[in-house]
């Protein structure tokens, strides 16, 4: 009866200890339900600003690309100091770096990954450029050279399509112009592009009567489809600010922000591909200020978006493609941009150095799912270490009883086995 009673009692002990750690780590910062980090790396040139500004990944590689070594002072010139594109293995070795030109007025603003070729826009000292390099890093030959530029890129299955303000232009993959494209009057926002197997989309903050921003839809041919206005349930238009799209099998997402009183929201939205509004979700920040520029990714796993507050806080999120319905949402300490792979969810950007110069530059790979995070171990060391935490628990209860029940034991009368065998003395006559 006693050891079935111990049976029972460990049994319940173990599971309440383990909810008791996972509880009170939780408050101290220390366990965490979200996805791991599964590696990154962080660089750049010491004492001056760096920073990746574009990522892209395909089936076997991860590509970023950015600058180091910048400074803010026309006194400090750090050193080195370049635009550079780089290439990782997606277990997060780093195979080349390209080094693009001197850093001066010099930004990266774009990068797409085709199924043999890696295209960079930008501007390098003041003069836009689309630039061709293959899988090995080497740069290859693209027509347009300097001066024709892009804020945003993608490869299409024969061709490479490139947005500046609501300008959409078409190139074959050696750099010649196939068509060029326009919709509504810039207000020079950032435009985005996605390419689709059979058409292409785009979306871009227009000046216009009653709207802020639109998606226009294009054959490969350059013929205009259907244009949308991006608006709310309340069919409101107004201060809906487009920032990125995307797409995955089953149609486009758009994300973006609106102004709100004196601040900023975000939102998400997903189309058809005829452009009908499958859903709408009005995000909020979850610091409780506002939202900046919202950057979107996706795959057959999910939407994933990554954003700055006002109150420099930067979080990374994932809503369901089919309802729109938020998975996760958590904080990360880099400022930037993000892609999706099958595997993976990569950010980029800039984060705080340990020698407290900002910046260094930053990639990381996060997992796609919810896992137990433990003491910053991340699975299957999380689930190791609250086993053996359990475990532990479980032997010191037994270790416990054990020592009560060796003190609770009574002792037994001695006995003078001597005497027992001696022989009995003889009675004295009185």
């Amino acid at each position: 009866m006693a050891r079935t009673f111990l049976a029972v009692l460990v049994a319940g002990i173990a599971p309440l200890l383990v909810l008791t750690l996972i509880v009170t780590g939780t408050g101290f910062g220390l366990v965490e339900w979200q996805p791991p980090n599964i590696w990154t790396d962080q660089f750049g040139t010491p004492s001056s600003i760096n920073e990746v500004t574009a990522l892209t990944v395909d089936a076997t590689s991860l590509y970023a690309a950015g600058y180091v070594g910048y400074s803010s002072s026309q006194y400090v010139h750090p050193t080195p100091s370049y635009l550079f594109l780089s290439r990782y293995d997606l277990s997060g070795r780093k195979v080349w770096t390209q080094q693009l030109g001197s850093l001066n007025f010099s930004e990266v603003s774009a990068i797409a990954v085709g199924s043999n070729s890696i295209y960079v826009a930008g501007d390098l000292s003041g003069s836009t450029f689309i630039r061709k390099y293959d899988l090995n890093g080497s740069e290859a030959q693209f027509q347009t050279g300097s001066g024709v530029g892009a804020m945003s890129l993608s490869v299409g299955p024969s061709s490479l399509f490139a947005a500046a303000g609501t300008s959409l232009r078409e190139y074959d993959f050696d750099g010649n112009v196939v068509w060029t494209k326009t919709w509504g009057n810039s207000t020079g926002s950032r435009p985005s592009v996605f390419a689709a197997s059979t058409e292409v989309y785009a979306t871009s903050e227009v000046s216009c009567s009653g709207c802020n921003s639109v998606i226009a839809k294009y054959d490969f041919n350059g013929t205009l489809e259907w244009t949308r206005q991006i608006k709310d349930s309340s069919n409101s238009t107004g201060g809906w600010r487009s920032t990125g799209i995307t797409g995955d099998a089953t149609g486009i997402y758009v994300a973006g922000n609106y102004a709100i009183g004196r601040t900023h929201a975000g939102f998400v939205q997903k189309y058809d591909w005829d452009g009908k509004q499958g859903w709408s979700v009005q995000i909020a920040a979850p610091d409780f200020s506002g939202l900046g520029d919202i950057s979107l990714s996706a795959t057959t796993s999910g939407v994933y978006l990554m954003t700055t507050t006002s109150k420099d806080n930067t979080f990374l999120m994932k809503y369901n493609a089919g309802n729109g319905n938020q998975v996760w949402s958590f904080q990360i300490p880099a400022i930037g941009t993000l892609s999706v792979g099958q595997n993976g969810v990569y950010v980029g950007g800039s984060v705080s150095n340990n020698a407290g110069y900002c910046c260094d530059a930053y990639i990381a790979d996060f997992d796609q799912s919810n896992s137990l995070i433990l003491f910053g171990m991340n699975p299957p060391y999380s689930f190791l270490a609250v086993a053996a935490i359990a475990g532990a628990s479980i032997l010191l209860v037994l270790w416990q009883r054990k020592r009560y029940e060796k003190k609770a034991r009574p002792r037994s009368s001695s006995i003078d086995y001597r005497s027992r065998n001696r022989p009995a003395e003889t009675q004295r006559p009185q």
